[in-house]
């Protein structure tokens, strides 16, 4: 939602986090005569209404897009759905759905929500891994993997396989939150790609393997970051293991030299097909442990932030940090004040 402000007025006011979660939020905005309560679910921030904003004017209100025409095809603009749309009593959807004037519907917007639903699966420990089987016949061709993710974690194991005959094992992993991809190969030198940076930001990330007779890529969030040209075809020799190695079973086919993944996965692929978590849910695929499947138990522990008097959090999957340097306060969340003794 956004109205007309010359570019040198913009107050830029955030609030929420990971809200791309496939449910409803709400999110309200009340003007008070000298601020503004910005909600979010059941967050509310109070913003003090800078003095060229005191008077609440407009001219027209856009939901849902960049009131710059230039910008109507950007990005920026809202993908999803919308529900209670109500501005002083009014609900814009119902007097939109009755042509009323005083709404205008540009663009391609429909009356339903009809956003596809992805399966996510959350590994929540260590001992969290999922196995899917591999192809039943050697793809001389090559083979692709693609994955998307979202962390806290800067290391974790995304995905290892062997390759045939057991000649050599690649392992897909994020380390310093970058992807990489290692491959070792017996009687031959480690290769190694990476791609990507700051990926454990809690947001959404694509991963994109692709193996063929002549080349190898790697591709993250949609740009390729790393190739290479192999003197063999990168193809798993049996199954693949996301996550990390079963503490039992098929162990000995999966070795794991790196920390297990913490996080979401969702829209594996493999060989351009969409793998039915469901059906690895419902044990008529793969297998499993530790998952929790059909949903994406990632936290934001730092929004709304914990630290107190300025000082900054950082997180992990499981716990929250404040960095109380140059606040005067130290403890858990800055709260505690330092007296510094004269000498």
């Amino acid at each position: 939602m956004s109205r007309s402000l010359s570019v040198d007025r913009l107050h830029l006011v955030t609030l929420g986090s990971l809200l791309d979660d496939q449910h409803w939020h709400l999110a309200a905005v009340e003007h008070h005569s000298s601020n503004l309560n910005l909600t979010v679910d059941k967050n509310t921030k109070w913003v003090a209404i800078p003095p060229w904003f005191t008077h609440w004017d407009y001219d027209q209100m856009t939901v849902g897009a960049d009131q710059n025409r230039s910008s109507r095809n950007s990005n920026r603009n809202f993908h999803g759905c919308l529900e209670n749309l109500v501005y002083n009593g009014l609900n814009l959807i119902e007097l939109a759905k009755q042509k009323d004037q005083r709404v205008t519907v540009m663009g391609n917007v429909t009356f339903s929500c009809s956003e596809p639903i992805y399966v996510a699966v959350t590994f929540t420990g260590p001992l969290s891994s999922l196995r899917l089987p591999g192809a039943t016949e050697l793809h001389l061709a090559g083979t692709s993997v693609e994955l998307q993710f979202r962390t806290w974690e800067k290391e974790g194991l995304l995905l290892t396989f062997d390759l045939p005959k057991r000649q050599g094992t690649v392992w897909l992993h994020l380390k310093e939150a970058t992807v990489y991809l290692q491959i070792h190969m017996a009687g031959r030198a480690p290769l190694e790609l990476k791609a990507g940076s700051a990926l454990n930001d809690g947001q959404w990330h694509s991963v994109d393997l692709k193996s063929g007779q002549e080349d190898l890529t790697i591709t993250v969030d949609g740009t390729t970051g790393a190739s290479a040209s192999p003197a063999y075809v990168i193809t798993p020799g049996g199954q693949l293991f996301f996550g990390g190695c079963p503490a039992v079973g098929n162990s000995h086919e999966c070795r794991n030299p790196f920390r297990a993944f913490q996080g979401c996965m969702r829209l594996l692929t493999l060989k351009e097909q969409l793998v039915d978590l469901i059906k690895v849910q419902q044990r008529m695929m793969g297998d499993y442990s530790n998952l929790q499947i059909d949903m994406c138990g990632i936290i934001d522990r730092c929004s709304p932030s914990h630290c107190e008097h300025g000082g900054s959090c950082t997180q992990s999957w499981s716990t929250f940090r404040c960095n109380c340097s140059s606040t005067g306060y130290s403890g858990a969340t800055c709260h505690s004040y330092v007296c510094l003794a004269k000498v």
